[in-house]
């Protein structure tokens, strides 16, 4: 018998995504990102890149992150890392399907120090078979899990649009860092946030 490790989620992980969800109402966005144009003639099957993981400090109801996402419409998908209080993602969508066993969602990576640098590749692909989005992981590009045709109406074909973000949200005052919370001068890998292999 095969299992597939999922994380439990608790009733305290509830109510913590409720406050959490009604902060975003009236919380901020800050991005940085890169986009294709959004055009419902493209034809756009996946995107991906590697990126660089960090531990910024955030405070109750704020978050940072870097993701990539695919989007038509209102649907979109969106992976990467995340590093925030109280809000989690992933195994709660219905019809979701795990297909790896080795690698957990809801993973706590290794982040980034000065100096010692920690990446993780993500991407979003579409099966041009039977129209699954799969997430795939790592540079061998491992199928994680997929989201069935099924769940949507824009990403039932193809996506319109794909972005690279990087991602500060706060309801509070102050904002967190993104990122490694540098400013990038010079390009330094060893110090400023990337996002490569896009």
């Amino acid at each position: 018998m095969r299992t597939v490790p999922i994380r439990r989620t608790t009733k305290e992980d509830l109510i913590r995504e409720r406050r959490f969800n009604a902060s975003y109402a009236g919380g901020i966005f800050h991005f940085a990102l890169g986009q294709t144009l959004n055009d419902l003639d493209s034809e756009i099957l996946g995107a991906g890149t590697t990126s660089s993981i960090y531990n910024p400090k955030v405070l109750s109801n704020q978050c940072s992150a870097s993701v990539v996402k695919v989007q038509n419409g209102r649907d979109q998908i969106q992976v990467g890392w995340r590093a925030c209080t109280t809000q989690f993602f992933n195994t709660r969508c219905p019809r979701f399907v795990i297909v790896n066993t080795q690698i957990p969602l809801d993973t706590v990576y290794l982040t980034s120090t000065p100096g010692h640098i920690f990446d993780q590749t993500f991407f979003i692909q579409r099966d041009l078979k039977n129209g699954r989005w799969w997430l795939r992981v790592g540079r061998d590009f491992k199928q994680i899990c997929f989201w069935p045709p099924e769940l949507f109406t824009g990403l039932k074909g193809f996506a319109s649009q794909a972005a690279w973000v990087g991602e500060a949200f706060s309801s509070v005052p102050t904002f967190p860092p993104m990122g490694s919370g540098h400013f990038p001068g010079l390009v330094n890998t060893n110090k400023d946030a990337y996002c490569i292999r896009v």
